[in-house]
């Protein structure tokens, strides 16, 4: 899947990944002198791959890369991986699901002539990662001195802008009407349509960055239809995900949990003395999700 190809030193390479997009997830490469082939494939092939690692392997389903090089000449190659976070051993998952990794490449020329396929030489290949062979926890940025952003998943919106933050993203092209941006106030209209429909629905979210964090919103709902609420949610999946939310008629603040498979399970329901305004608060903290919601913005929180 995913083939790219490269010219480089005069040679033209085929990469692509193989192996399924789970564990045995790979990168393989072969070489050519012409775009039109043939080409002989790298005899260390796969080049990236977490197959021979530990299932638990900080990142593991390495695979689905690009190569790239920066004008001073480093090259360096982006991959998709899966973190080991969650789960029972052996076959831990994140809820961030497949995440792009940047990794150092370097170039070296083969010590041998012979080879198992084509004719013979000292073919030049790259080498993913050369101090370890994987994705690292912890990786020098490619300049010094620079600064990533968005570290530690910080957020925070007031919407002030006359256009929405590209931050937000909706569950497929959101239809007209969805939502109405005004100064101080982002306006999200209910409508009959669930998440677990697979279809456009009412809502909008942010991508979760990292396994810890806190997530709040001040929310101001008033609904006179006892069928209609209105809150937050942790969405993995069409078919996996968990909702926390406000019912106006009966001031119920409700935790459902949908998993793939199963139906929707309401786990949590509390009454409340809700007069329109409430701030609901996600955490995430040692594997454990946490909601708590206030009634005074956000000066204190109760579970």
């Amino acid at each position: 899947e995913g083939p790219h190809m490269y010219k480089h030193e005069g040679s033209y390479y085929l990469m692509a990944a193989e192996g399924g997009t789970g564990v045995n997830h790979s990168v393989v490469i072969a070489i050519g002198e012409k775009v039109t082939g043939p080409f002989f494939p790298n005899d260390r092939n796969p080049i990236l791959t977490s197959r021979n690692l530990s299932y638990d392997n900080w990142v593991h389903s390495t695979g689905h890369a690009d190569l790239f090089q920066l004008p001073d000449g480093r090259s360096y190659m982006v991959c998709l991986g899966i973190r080991a976070e969650e789960g029972e051993p052996g076959m831990r998952r994140s809820n961030m699901g497949r995440e792009t990794y940047l990794l150092p490449v370097t170039w070296e020329r083969e010590p041998m002539e012979w080879h198992s396929l084509g004719p013979e030489g000292k073919r030049l290949w790259p080498v993913c990662a050369p101090e370890t062979g994987r994705v690292e926890r912890w990786q020098p940025l490619p300049f010094p001195g620079a600064t990533q952003s968005l570290t530690c998943n910080l957020f925070h919106d007031t919407f002030e802008k006359e256009m929405l933050d590209p931050e937000w993203l909706f569950r497929r092209a959101p239809k007209d009407g969805t939502y109405t941006l005004a100064p101080k106030n982002l306006q999200l209209n209910a409508s009959p349509e669930v998440l677990a429909e697979r279809v456009a629905c009412s809502f909008m979210g942010i991508r979760q960055r990292q396994s810890e964090f806190d997530f709040s919103v001040q929310m101001n709902f008033k609904s006179q239809n006892s069928s209609v609420e209105a809150g937050v949610a942790i969405v993995q999946k069409d078919d996996n995900y968990i909702t926390f939310t406000v019912n106006a008629v009966s001031s119920a603040l409700v935790v459902t949990v949908k998993e793939k498979g199963k139906d929707e399970k309401q786990i949590s329901t509390t009454e409340i003395s809700y007069a329109g305004s409430i701030v609901l608060k996600i955490r995430s903290a040692d594997h454990t999700y946490f909601f708590e919601y206030s009634l005074d913005e956000g000066a204190n929180f109760t579970p």
